[in-house]
């Protein structure tokens, strides 16, 4: 995902069209080719990366190849420089994606009974996270956009405050805050509903039906937590959002496992609720501690 980041950035339309070529690749290798799901995913993300690494080799030939008309050519970055500002985005990243899937690497470990072997056969559980997790994948792009226009709106509001106004602003961002919250909560009601209906058409057990609900409302509070980061990352506070991610992590990862090891693999999904309540109380003061300074934070 950084390779399609950086080249979409140097060509516009590389990064999309490579996607959808290996989308029609995975669909040729499935129903053509007759590969297993993961022997297609497996190929078909080696030609994405293939196909950036090419591009990006490309790209470095042209740019050294260019004579500039004046002057001297810029020179790139320091490749020193670049991993210690990058490095901790490429933390936040393993992070982010690890405590979303650290209740199934929990369930697994607990199904093979070690931790040699992380790739259990409990399918059950694991169908139950996806439809809890698609919840999720839908809610993300709108708390992200959330958490720009909040921004946004904290950045044009500053820039034409004056001494007067200052008490003021961290009043209306409370007020925005709130008020952007609410409709994540009202979207993710109308998720919800969809969700319950889905599961009265499938005619699943009980529990599952419980782990499912359950695993949506874990989300539901990680995706708050998300909204909180994005603004915490605007503000440059990204050591602060690594602790609060990573102590997340870290109680969904316990607990998960101490439960689903004594108890049965299904309460591997209530590491992620406890996680991801200290994610998002903990992340929501961060937040509203920011906000009630917020011609410093902007400053």
């Amino acid at each position: 995902w950084m390779l399609f980041a950086i080249v979409g950035l140097q060509y516009r339309f590389a990064a999309p069209t490579i996607l959808i070529g290996i989308t029609c690749c995975f669909f040729i290798f499935r129903v053509f080719l007759k590969l297993s799901a993961l022997q297609a995913q497996v190929s078909t993300i080696s030609i994405a990366l293939i196909s950036l690494v090419v591009l990006l080799i490309f790209n470095q030939i042209k740019y050294r190849s260019i004579k500039p008309k004046f002057g001297k050519l810029v020179s790139l970055p320091s490749l020193s420089a670049l991993i210690y500002l990058l490095a901790p985005y490429f933390l936040y990243g393993i992070v982010y994606f690890g405590f979303i899937f650290a209740d199934r690497l929990v369930a697994n470990i607990a199904t093979a009974g070690h931790f040699m072997l992380i790739s259990g056969n409990n399918l059950e559980y694991q169908n139950n996270m996806d439809l809890a997790l698609l919840n999720l994948l839908l809610i993300v792009p709108l708390v992200e956009y959330f958490s720009y226009k909040l921004i946004i709106y904290w950045y044009d509001r500053a820039k034409r405050m004056t001494l007067a106004e200052a008490d003021g602003l961290s009043w209306q961002l409370q007020k925005k805050y709130w008020s952007l919250l609410g409709r994540i909560l009202l979207y993710f009601g109308l998720l919800m509903s969809m969700t319950i209906v889905l599961l009265s058409i499938l005619h699943r057990s009980y529990n599952d039906n419980i782990v499912t609900i359950v695993a949506c409302f874990g989300y539901l509070l990680f995706a708050i937590g998300l909204f909180n980061t994005v603004i915490l990352l605007s503000l440059n506070r990204l050591d602060d959002v690594l602790g609060i991610l990573a102590t997340a992590m870290v109680v969904d990862f316990i607990i998960g496992y101490l439960l689903s090891s004594l108890f049965g693999v299904y309460l591997a999904v209530i590491g992620l609720i406890v996680g991801a309540i200290i994610f998002a109380i903990t992340s929501t003061q961060q937040t509203l501690k920011a906000i009630d300074r917020a011609e410093y934070c902007y400053f």
